[in-house]
């Protein structure tokens, strides 16, 4: 005889259903902070850029994950002679085959709910016949929370990240260090010139594309100021770069960065690698699923791991988000066939540090 009440059978399916049909339909902007590392991160401005493939996941020894990475190969600049020594090359020399870079990645850290949310079966099943309101109420409050504590870690990890800048004026910022511009005139007016010395610096570092700003105080205020409006206002992310660069407020970036300090990154050279357990799992009945949904903001760009089961202990129901992750900087100095790996750039990671001050 069974101990379970005979409405059990398929109960908060509708829930289960809304749960995976979310495409970033209640992404508003209107509460909690703005993500602008993590809405960065899994932009069509970065991830479209990447020059990296993950070709599979494999299983790690207890928690850890390892993504098998693919990269193109890039030549250091000492690839290429003249002179004599160029004249000295031969189609019967010697030749070199190159060959894709490829580097293991463990997936080590993960982000998730402090401890599952626990339901009665009464309150639960009454839940379940507004399944947006128990989604809006519950689930995605507890994910807000989650995302906005991976997004200060993602800013971390980037940060630890930055490389050499090997500025247009011949000088260089040390690498983990940041540059100061005087991105607000005294008067109050923005500092075109000031910006325009960040873009100089990008460009001869080398990069393509628009670079990415996450930050907030007077990186903010100058965009404000220009009446620019740039990245994270609305889905689907930037649809422009203002002023060559795509800019993204960040609410976390003054505690974590430091007072008024940017990350200004090359499109693609970094990359969040998850891992989702239950995408080998999925174990998906009516009193325990182990399945995979994706993200109310991001939609399938961010993928979560969904445990639901019923304990008989409490006579309750419990559910649990998590996902594993890894941020990758894809400028990797073995990915270079010859000499130094960025000759003339060495230690330049594609993510630099900016300072906007305000001038007195």
């Amino acid at each position: 005889m069974s101990i379970y009440n005979t409405d059990l059978a398929g109960l908060c399916e509708a829930i289960v259903a809304y749960s995976e049909d979310i495409q970033g339909q209640n992404y508003t902007f209107k509460l909690g902070k703005m993500n602008g590392m993590l809405d960065a991160i899994v932009s069509p401005e970065n991830v479209g850029s990447s020059p990296v493939e993950v070709l599979s996941l494999q299983d790690g020894n207890g928690k850890l994950r390892t993504a098998r990475v693919i990269s193109k190969q890039q030549f250091a600049s000492d690839w290429a002679v003249d002179g004599t020594t160029a004249e000295d090359v031969d189609i019967c020399d010697d030749g070199i085959e190159p060959e894709p870079f490829e580097d293991f990645v463990k997936i080590d850290d993960s982000i998730g709910f402090a401890q599952p949310l626990q339901f009665s079966h009464s309150k639960l099943k009454e839940y379940c016949e507004n399944p947006q309101t128990f989604m809006q109420s519950y689930l995605n409050e507890a994910l807000r929370t989650v995302r906005e504590r991976w997004d200060r870690r993602i800013l971390a990890a980037v940060e630890a990240d930055i490389g050499v800048n090997y500025e247009h004026d011949g000088t260089q910022t040390a690498a983990g260090a940041y540059k100061g511009i005087d991105l607000i005139n005294a008067d109050g007016t923005p500092n075109y010139l000031a910006f325009s010395e960040m873009e100089l610096d990008y460009e001869n570092n080398n990069l393509n594309g628009n670079p990415i700003i996450v930050g907030q105080g007077n990186w903010a205020q100058y965009y404000k100021l220009q009446n620019l409006v740039c990245c994270n206002e609305a889905v689907p992310f930037g649809d422009v770069a203002a002023e060559g660069a795509y800019f993204y407020k960040d609410q976390h970036a003054n505690t974590v960065l430091g007072a008024n300090n940017a990350l200004v990154i090359a499109p693609g050279a970094t990359q969040l690698i998850t891992y989702q357990e239950n995408t080998l799992l999925d174990i998906n009945n009516d009193l325990v699923k182990h399945i995979t949904i994706p993200d109310p903001v991001y939609g399938n760009a961010i993928m979560w791991d969904l445990d639901f089961k019923w304990d008989e202990c409490t006579k309750s129901y419990k559910w649990l988000a998590k996902t594993y992750f890894k941020v990758y900087n894809t400028f990797q100095a073995e990915a270079f066939p010859s000499g130094s790996p960025l000759g003339d750039r060495n230690g330049m990671t594609g993510i630099f540090g900016y300072t906007a001050n305000k001038a007195s």
